[in-house]
């Protein structure tokens, strides 16, 4: 949604791409930076990638941001043909090579050769022995690579399936009006990445990492398939940047910036860095991915022209730890201000909880580490006049509802009290919220990325007007203490701690933060932060 600005000139106008490995429709801050830079009257599209969350291949905004998402699993599933070739050649080279080194052991101790020896024929046994074991050996890369073949045209077919299936429509992500609006439907553009799944030859599809990519489809390892996953997003949105040819790339998360800076580095544009979190110390990686985040920074660092990032502590971290990045442009992760509205009870009614029951609301991703488990553990020692609502999405909620299950067994008067609920679309976030009485911020000190977190929950929950309870770090404090908008939990997390904590927040005490969560919205809102990005991109040369 436009705030007036004044647009570009169209001599500055700009083909800007952004790039982020998720399907963007819940990456709140993408969804608005991509509407701040359109603002300025540049061309932006949004390149993602299909995944659970949607696997709609396009859609318009209604500001006129366009977002194309890849189908990246066929290309995962793909047999990569020079493997096979590559191993048939192996099997050779290797017999050859033995065939010469017992040849020229057995000319070596012919002296010695025992009777019976030269009766059979070292050399016609040798031969038919790897005459045999070349044909074993083909014959099971052959059925490899059909069994390879067979998954790939089906992960083919169900991509052009879906290529049908979604027709193009003008969806509204930012705007404050409640329902969706009926426009017209834009012509869907021509896709000739679908139209070009097939293109190149084996040898080009080889070197350097399809072959890898390949290799790893025949082993097991969750290393091997993490590999050919990242080769396939990379792949295709590699295919989707050069359709577009970018004047500026604009790379959201550490995962986006290697296929984004050889873009730039064959072409020429210039590069933004995104940088959401601390890629070196992220709470739910593992010690080898942690590594690898670092050795990508590393890397591409003298390729970025722009750095952006989320707060403060985090900006002073890349400037420490990795010198090559310029300096960085703070943009936190701050709601658009909301329209005022009366809350109509959506949230208590889909939660099925009387209106009257105070509500302490989690929204967001299910993720490990973020004291989800101690959360809802909590509900246990919480008065009766609050209730726990889980709102979101993600791999932790298959335990968090049998973790629920078990507890309202144990404690039958919860059962009315805990609930799960589905997550909400963007735009309507607010007018859920607002249902709630506190919100949770209950990460655990599990890195230094969670120490310095200030996640969109830090201004959503305020901008419906609810305060918030949440971990002691630093940068969450510099918000929430001096701005009056909440409170603070116990560190390390403890369920009956937490419930202690939030029992003693009085009717007077929530009424004052709440009054004060309007205050700070009227200050610190997206409006403050889109006028900085926009000044990173004017800075651009």
């Amino acid at each position: 949604m436009s705030d007036g600005s004044a647009p570009m000139p169209a001599g500055d106008v700009q083909k800007v791409c952004m790039v982020v490995f998720n399907s963007v429709s819940h990456d709140a801050r993408v969804l608005k930076e991509a509407q701040a830079v359109k603002d300025l009257g540049h061309d932006v599209v949004v390149i993602g990638i299909q995944d659970a969350n949607n696997r709609r291949p396009l859609d318009h905004l209604e500001s006129g941001v366009v977002i194309r998402r890849a189908a990246w699993n066929s290309a995962a599933a793909r047999p990569v043909t020079s493997l096979y070739v590559l191993g048939a050649a192996l099997v050779v080279v290797a017999g050859f090579g033995v065939y010469l080194a017992v040849e020229w052991g057995v000319r070596f101790f012919r002296d010695f050769r025992p009777a019976w020896s030269a009766r059979l024929g070292w050399r016609e046994e040798l031969v038919a022995a790897l005459t045999l074991l070349g044909g074993f050996l083909g014959v099971r890369l052959y059925r490899a690579y059909a069994r390879k073949q067979r998954i790939y045209k089906a992960a083919l077919k169900r991509e052009d399936d879906e290529q049908l299936k979604f027709e193009p429509e003008v969806v509204r992500y930012h705007s404050q009006a409640r329902p969706m609006v009926d426009a017209p439907t834009p012509p869907q553009p021509s896709t000739p990445i679908a139209e070009s799944r097939e293109r190149g030859s084996w040898l080009e599809r080889a070197m350097p990492r399809p072959l890898m990519a390949g290799a790893s489809s025949a082993m097991s390892s969750a290393s091997a398939r993490r590999w050919k996953t990242v080769w396939a997003r990379e792949s295709r949105v590699r295919e989707i940047l050069e359709e577009e040819a970018p004047n500026i790339i604009h790379a959201h998360d550490v995962t986006s910036l290697a296929v984004c800076a050889d873009m730039r580095r064959k072409t020429g544009c210039r590069l933004i860095f995104d940088a959401h979190e601390v890629y070196d110390h992220l709470a739910q990686s593992e010690e080898e991915m942690a590594e690898i985040n670092a050795k990508v920074m590393r890397k591409y660092a003298d390729r970025v022209d722009a750095l952006i990032t989320i707060n403060e502590s985090i900006a002073g971290y890349y400037r420490n730890h990795y010198r090559a990045l310029p300096r960085a442009t703070i943009v936190k992760n701050a709601a658009p201000r909301a329209e005022v509205f009366e809350y109509d009870g959506r949230l208590h009614e889909t939660a099925k909880v009387p209106r009257e029951q105070s509500i302490l609301i989690y929204q967001g991703g299910y993720s490990p580490k973020r004291g989800l488990l101690q959360l809802l553990l909590a509900a246990e020692y919480l008065e009766p006049r609050w209730a726990v609502v889980f709102m979101g999405w993600g791999r932790l909620e298959p335990e968090l509802r049998r973790t629920a299950d078990a507890l309202c067994k144990r404690v039958g008067s919860l059962a009315e009290r805990v609930r799960f609920i589905p997550k909400v679309p963007q735009r309507e976030l607010p007018y859920w919220t607002a249902g709630a009485t506190l919100g949770a911020i209950p990460y655990e000190n599990a890195g230094l990325n969670h120490w310095f977190c200030t996640p969109n929950k830090l201004w959503e929950y305020p901008n419906a007007g609810v305060p918030i309870i949440a971990s002691p770090f630093p940068e969450l404090r510099r918000i929430i203490e001096p701005n009056g908008i909440g409170w603070f939990l116990p560190d390390p997390l403890s369920p009956k701690e937490i419930g202690k904590a939030i029992n003693a927040l009085t009717p007077e005490m929530l009424a004052y933060a709440k009054a004060s969560c309007a205050d700070f919205i009227a200050r610190d809102n997206w409006s403050v932060y889109r006028e900085r990005l926009q000044q990173a991109y004017r800075g651009l040369k």
